[in-house]
C-alpha cells in the first residue's frame, strides 16, 4: 500500500467513519440526546462548509487525482474528520484528543496528496470542523435547554 492507496481510502471513508463515532455514545453511555446532537453537528458543519463554498467559489487545483466536483475553499472532509475532536474534546482525556487529532490530520493531509485542495482549505475544513461542536459542548446544556424549548413550543 502506498501513499496515494491510503489517501484514497481515507478520503472515501473518514465522513463515515466519523458518522461511526456517535455509535459509542448510544451503544455504551445510552446518552441518546449527545448522539442526536452529535449527529446534528455532523449536519451544521455540512452546512456551514457548504455556505463557505458557496461564498467563496474557489476553484479547485489543476491535475486533481480523483474527481471532485465544487468548490475547494473549506475541505468538507477534513471538516467532518474534525468534528468528533470538536466534540469529544471535554469527554475524553489527552491520549483519545492526540488520536482524534492524528485522525482528522490524516484525511486533512489526503485531500493534499490527492491535489484536490490547498493547504488552507484543509486548514479552514479543520478549524470549522473542530470550532464547532467545541463551541456547542461548551455550552451543552444551554443548547440543549434552547433546542428542548424550541422543540416544546412547536
Amino acid at each position: 500500500m502506498n501513499v496515494l492507496d491510503i489517501s484514497l481510502f481515507l478520503s472515501v471513508w473518514a465522513p463515515w467513519f466519523a458518522v461511526l463515532l456517535a455509535t459509542p455514545l448510544i451503544m455504551h453511555t445510552k446518552n441518546y440526546r449527545r448522539a442526536v446532537l452529535y449527529v446534528a453537528l455532523l449536519f451544521a458543519v455540512l452546512a456551514a462548509v457548504a455556505a463557505v463554498k458557496t461564498l467563496t467559489a474557489i476553484p479547485r487545483p489543476d491535475g486533481a487525482l480523483i474527481p471532485e466536483l465544487g468548490s475547494s475553499f473549506p475541505s468538507g472532509h477534513a471538516a467532518l474528520a474534525f468534528v468528533p475532536l470538536g466534540f469529544y474534546w471535554s469527554l475524553v482525556r489527552w491520549p483519545h484528543r492526540i488520536a482524534l487529532f492524528l485522525f482528522g490530520a490524516l484525511v486533512a493531509y489526503s485531500r493534499l496528496v490527492l491535489n484536490v485542495h490547498y493547504p488552507i482549505d484543509v486548514v479552514a475544513g479543520g478549524l470549522i470542523g473542530f470550532a464547532v461542536p467545541y463551541a456547542v459542548m461548551r455550552n451543552e446544556r444551554t443548547v440543549l435547554r434552547l433546542v428542548h424549548r424550541i422543540v416544546k413550543e412547536r
